[in-house]
């Protein structure tokens, strides 16, 4: 009892942490290739079936296996050619049980795989409603979902027939073998060969190791199938990591914000690299934009800043010191991000903007908040600071969360603060005032400047253009325009800030 209502809750998320704390060490390359929902469902499928696999051993297998053994010794000092007789058999029954058990463990590692890929669907189909609204794809959703339901559902009903067959074989068996026993015992005491107390005694125990037998290989079908269903869990998420702290990885303690990459070889497909030896050393202090056309290269500059992904030759340095020389989870916490598209957790809007810093008084929240223009609106909003944003943050505009961000990564006052095309959603008298807060709330950074629209980063220090993943021109707005390169070109083509179509 103790065990059921105690431990085994315990054990159930002792393990959920665990396989929630590796997942977590994945690269940025892995969670590209499964879906959020998928995972969730592992994790969870995973954990409660350690939890049944652990209580059944401990609870049900071994006193069953005791209570065998008992049974058989005694039988076999009662009556010598009995016991052999079940002592042959029960390790003949457990033979054929686990081998039929070995059948239901494929079956629920297949179950495991269909009811993973079906929550992952249904997570997709939910975090994207919008869109499905939108192309008016509801029907054809559902026809999808529908799809996986159903072959899931003849997973199941096949793992279900099996059983039903395996159970009906080992109820006839001791079925047939209890008429056997009774049989020998009453022609044992007709004849005389054994009393009245010895008849009790020998189908008394026959009877035992007959169904405790029987039972135990229906708990030996139950321990394969939770552990068919932990090991398609623990296969997906207990892959080894990509990116890996080296033995010894040093922590920050300060940075200047100097970086460096310094012959850097890197592709997501290495017979595809995207930087063939890049070679580019930013300054500390220094406010530099990265430009050029999608898939230029500009987003694998900052994944490998970040060591999201690590280099296949070369290396990349802050403060002179290799990026994987350094604990990753110090490295991050060193550098300020925003996104383009920012994603919020759903929770209060003091919890967001504390995100990156973890406690901060609501002096110090509202300041960065003033900086990125965004404590007007959170000021207004139902409850302030405490106002729940919503799932991804979807209470909130485009622009709104942006701001959001830039005050999140105030907050952090980090040496190292990447904008990723930081002010796309916010209208262009917006998008003026907080980069001249910016420029202000991030003096003495280093501030790298993903951009697509030029006139956000005209007035930086440097701008590196990006071609097929080379830096092809690197200088001031006014240089790079004098030199009529590519740079030039892209700022004639542009309209309104943005690139032509036949750029993309």
């Amino acid at each position: 009892e103790t065990i059921q209502t105690t431990i085994r809750p315990q054990m159930r998320l002792m393990a959920a942490q665990r396989l929630y704390s590796h997942l977590q060490g994945h690269s940025q390359h892995y969670f590209s290739e499964h879906l959020a929902g998928s995972l969730a469902q592992r994790v969870s499928e995973t954990a409660q079936a350690t939890s049944q696999l652990v209580w059944s051993l401990i609870s049900e297998i071994w006193p069953m296996a005791v209570v065998v053994t008992a049974a058989l010794c005694i039988l076999l000092t009662a009556s010598a050619a009995l016991g052999i007789f079940f002592l042959i058999w029960v390790v003949l029954w457990l033979f054929v049980s686990w081998q039929w058990a070995r059948q239901t463990q494929q079956f629920a590692y297949r179950g495991a795989q269909a009811r993973s890929a079906t929550s992952g669907a249904i997570v997709d189909t939910v975090v994207n409603q919008a869109q499905v609204r939108l192309f008016a794809r509801e029907e054809a959703e559902r026809k999808r979902l529908a799809s996986l339901q159903s072959k899931e559902l003849g997973i199941v009903q096949e793992a279900n027939r099996q059983a039903l067959r395996l159970r009906l074989l080992q109820h006839g068996f001791a079925a047939v073998l209890k008429i056997v026993v009774l049989t020998f015992a009453v022609r044992e005491w007709v004849l005389g060969h054994a009393g009245l107390a010895a008849f009790v005694l020998l189908t008394s125990l026959s009877f035992v190791v007959i169904h405790e037998t029987r039972q135990l290989g229906r708990r030996l079908q139950d321990f394969m199938e939770s552990a068919g269903q932990m090991a398609g869990g623990l296969a997906q998420l207990l892959t080894s990591h990509e990116v890996t702290d080296r033995p010894g990885a040093k922590a920050i303690t300060s940075l200047i914000g100097r970086i460096e990459f310094k012959d850097v070889w890197f592709g997501y497909r290495t017979q595809r690299p995207v930087f063939r030896g890049l070679n580019v050393c930013i300054e500390a202090g220094q406010r530099v934009g990265l430009v050029g056309y999608s898939g230029s290269g500009k987003s694998t500059f900052v994944n490998l800043l970040l060591r999201l992904y690590d280099v296949q030759a070369g290396c990349v340095r802050i403060d002179g010191l290799d990026v994987r020389d350094l604990a990753q989870r110090s490295l991050r916490a060193s550098v300020a991000v925003v996104p383009q598209d920012p994603m919020l957790f759903h929770r209060s809007m003091r919890e967001n903007l504390m995100y990156g810093v973890g406690e901060a008084s609501d002096e110090e929240i509202r300041r960065c908040a003033e900086q990125a223009m965004a404590w007007d609106f959170i000021s207004d909003l139902p409850g302030g600071l405490a106002a729940q944003v919503g799932e991804r943050g979807v209470k909130l505009s485009g622009g709104q969360r942006q701001r959001v961000a830039l005050a999140r990564a105030l907050m952090k006052t980090s040496p190292i603060v990447i904008l990723d095309e930081a002010t796309s959603s916010l209208d262009a008298v917006t998008e003026r005032a907080v980069q001249a807060a910016l420029d202000e709330g991030l003096l003495g950074c280093t501030v790298i400047v993903v951009a697509h629209r030029l006139t956000t980063i005209a007035h930086l220090d440097r701008i590196l253009v990006f071609d097929a993943g080379t830096v092809v021109e690197d200088g001031t707005h006014a240089s790079l325009l004098e030199r009529n390169g590519l740079y030039a070109q892209l700022w004639t083509q542009q309209h309104d800030g943005f690139f032509p179509h036949s750029a993309s």
